[in-house]
């Protein structure tokens, strides 16, 4: 197999070979360096790269995934545990009044 041109990537050997756990793509630090943003979006999107240096594997670039995980809520868990007091929204009003009034 030929070296890639500038701008092309390269399937590895193992991706030849269709072993799916080594399939990704192969691109020279250099041409890395100047597609930045164009491989970050292809390895967002599940396009895994082994960057080069001299035709050696020196870092790999692979999207990240996140998931988000649902914490249970349990309603009603602390009833019985504490009171909330019948003034409760109104506790403290009188001197919240007098901070944006100016007064002390």
């Amino acid at each position: 197999m030929s070296a890639p041109k500038h701008g092309q990537t390269t399937k590895s050997r193992s991706a030849r070979k269709g072993n799916p756990g080594g399939a990704a793509n192969t691109i020279g630090i250099h041409e890395a360096r100047s597609s930045l943003s164009k491989l970050v979006d292809r390895a967002r999107k599940g396009e895994p790269f082994v960057i080069t240096k001299h035709g050696k594997p020196i870092a790999t670039l692979t999207g990240v995934t996140t998931r988000i995980e649902k914490k249970e809520r349990r309603l009603g868990f602390l009833k019985g545990e504490f009171l909330v007091p019948d003034d409760f929204d109104r506790m403290g009003s009188t001197e919240i009044e007098k901070i944006f009034q100016g007064r002390s």
